[in-house]
């Protein structure tokens, strides 16, 4: 078995990620290979790949689903593939614009070292202290982990090749998602939850 894990820091609420990934029909918008994805039902996905001119067809079937926690599936023939996104809601520091170029404005001539104009006040060494910086701005973020595991001898041939399932392409497929959802409205996702390949309808809670 082979597996490839990546993570990637997205600039959105864990809601508005979680929602994005569940519209599996928009992953071509960021997976290169993947041509199309089709939702069969609440846990059943057709998906058409391509990679050097060569179309590959296959199903996989969502094993498990929690809103804005997890989503875990695995290829329809029980063994071949399977893959799990975990979502984690952090906080995603921002650099602060009413500090740019604040040292460059305090700064003025000085001659001889000492700065021009006022005199200098002396601040006896008891009374010197480091200032405390400015809290960091922050944002609402979301951490997105993906693992993918699949048969080197059966799956790579057929639809892991297609999918390109390797740590580079992962990488910039998990880039691509980033920056599909930091430059997109925010849009409605399934709800609900899948036990052991079950789907349960969305609680009140969840919608």
């Amino acid at each position: 078995m082979a597996t490839v894990t990546e993570s990637v820091e997205v600039s959105a609420p864990v809601t508005m990620v979680y929602n994005a990934w569940t519209r599996f029909e928009s992953f071509p918008e960021f997976m290169v290979a993947v041509q199309s994805v089709e939702q069969i039902d609440d846990v059943t996905n057709h998906w058409v790949a391509a990679i050097g001119g060569v179309e590959r067809e296959f199903d996989t079937r969502i094993t498990e689903q929690v809103p804005d926690e997890v989503i875990a599936w695995a290829s329809t023939d029980g063994k071949s593939h399977t893959g799990r996104v975990r979502f984690e809601s952090i906080e995603i520091a921002e650099p602060d614009p009413d500090l740019a170029g604040t040292d460059a404005a305090q700064a003025q001539p000085s001659v001889g070292g000492l700065t021009s104009g006022a005199p200098v006040a002396v601040v006896p060494p008891e009374q010197m202290g480091e200032a405390e910086p400015p809290a960091p701005r922050a944002t609402e973020g979301t951490r997105v982990h993906v693992e993918f595991t699949w048969d080197d001898e059966t799956f790579l041939e057929k639809a892991g090749e297609a999918l390109g399932l390797d740590d580079l392409q992962v990488r910039r497929d998990l880039h691509g998602f980033k920056n599909f959802v930091e430059n997109s409205e925010e849009v409605r996702g399934w709800r609900g939850e899948v036990h052991g390949g079950r789907p349960q309808p969305p609680t009140s809670h969840n919608e």
